[in-house]
């Protein structure tokens, strides 16, 4: 027996449930991270005449346009606010705000803005056999549309 009263075996078999149940814990907690940040990377648009850089910021994901070609030169033209019309479409995060929903296996709570009509719309994200699907929607997500964007491996 030692000081506090506990048989060495009880000890022993307490301390390595611990070290069971954190082990258990970290890595649950580390799937769960690791499964949110798959969606981080490279994507075609659906037009293949950009890409969408998807990123995290303090815990949200983003996505970043980056156009080539003749559409790089392209203005944010039917922006609302009209000191935002002359800026460039190459490089605007048009993806706010995404949070990882484990529960649904998707992102969750974010923003879609449409550079074709200077709207914003609530949208959410989900990973199908690699690819994006990105759906903006108003009010509820039957009423919307789903684009799907092509991993770049």
């Amino acid at each position: 027996m030692i000081a506090i009263g506990l048989p060495m075996k009880t000890l022993h078999l307490s301390i390595i449930l611990l070290i069971v149940a954190t082990a258990i814990a970290a890595y649950v907690f580390t799937s769960a991270e690791n499964e949110a940040d798959g969606v981080i990377g490279l994507y075609w648009t659906p037009a293949k005449d950009g890409k969408v850089e998807i990123f995290k910021k303090d815990n949200k994901y983003f996505g970043k346009l980056i156009l080539s070609g003749k559409s790089s030169d392209d203005k944010d033209e039917h922006n609302p606010d009209p000191k935002l019309r002359d800026r460039p479409l190459n490089g605007i995060v048009f993806l706010t705000n995404f949070e990882y929903s484990e529960k649904e296996s998707k992102w969750i709570n974010g923003k879609v803005y449409g550079a074709d009509n200077g709207k914003s719309y609530r949208a959410f994200m989900k990973l199908k056999n690699g690819n994006l699907l990105l759906r903006g929607y108003i009010g509820i997500s039957l009423i919307g549309r789903t684009e799907t964007f092509e991993r770049i491996k």
